[in-house]
């Protein structure tokens, strides 16, 4: 079966290229990006109807339902991803790396990238398991920022975001007993899970919560770190590497906007503000 390689439209191809340089150089960034997409193609097929409107209601929940897994999926990248882009843009974690008793090396992963191994801290963290548990990744988080992503009153609805996930991905959409027990609902038991618009808005709005602390509550303690620990302390010899993870810990919630060109003004107000 030949491989579709897809052969977009002027307005899709700017969009993907502004995607994917977010996905490489801003993590947070580009799950707001990911999120937005998703919300609009789902707010788009709403309001679209036929003759057959019970058909139309079920195949709009089978778009929303894929849409979902799309999402849970862009938030669980976005959080490996952040923790692999700090592995790759410093040194100051290289010490500390064998103690966290989690980041175990997976020698099949490592000799299958043999031939493209760019990245080392894709390679260690992107194949571990667990991310789909909210504790999980806020001990990982915890173990290298010593700051957690998610808010304890947050870690319940996550929870049930990764429950209601595994129901659409593997079972088509069917809540098994043990999954509804899970959610704590038992009319869902042996049913169909229905993806609304307002549930698929509500789960946006606590993921893009969680992501913009990369921003404002984990970003802060990396920099801090960096700048105490490895900066030079002038823009000639940081530009790179500050560059690098500045771009990293901003958020940009705009999806049709680029990330910004750092300058030296925004180096020193960081410098002030971290650097002390």
């Amino acid at each position: 079966m030949t491989f579709p390689v897809p052969n977009p439209s002027p307005s899709e191809s700017n969009d993907a290229q502004r995607d994917e340089a977010k996905r490489q150089a801003s993590p947070p960034s580009y799950f707001f990006a990911q999120s937005q997409a998703i919300l609009t193609a789902v707010r788009y097929f709403e309001g679209l109807h036929s003759g057959y409107e019970g058909a139309a209601k079920k195949h709009r929940n089978r778009t929303r339902s894929a849409l979902f897994v799309q999402l849970m999926a862009s938030f669980e990248f976005a959080m490996k991803d952040f923790l692999a882009q700090t592995i790759d843009a410093t040194h100051i974690y290289d010490d500390e790396v064998k103690g966290w008793d989690w980041l175990q090396i997976d020698v099949a992963t490592v000799l299958g990238t043999r031939e493209g191994l760019g990245r080392l801290g894709a390679v260690l963290v992107h194949p571990l398991q667990g991310w789909q548990t909210p504790e999980t990744m806020n001990h990982r988080y915890r173990d290298v920022f010593k700051r957690e992503p998610i808010a304890s009153a947050e870690l319940g609805q996550l929870r049930d975001l990764w429950v209601v996930r595994h129901s659409v991905a593997h079972n088509g959409g069917f809540v098994t007993v043990p999954d509804a027990r899970r959610l704590r609902s038992a009319d869902l038991r042996e049913r169909q899970v229905l993806i609304d618009l307002p549930y698929l808005a509500a789960a946006i709005e606590l993921l893009r919560r969680v992501v913009l602390r990369l921003e404002t509550v984990v970003g802060p303690a990396l920099l801090g770190r960096w700048f105490k620990e490895a900066a030079a302390g002038t823009w000639e010899q940081d530009r790179d590497d500050y560059s690098r993870l500045r771009l990293m810990t901003t958020c940009l919630t705009s999806r049709p906007k680029d990330l910004a060109d750092l300058t030296e003004a925004q180096y020193l107000e960081d410098l002030t503000a971290h650097g002390g």
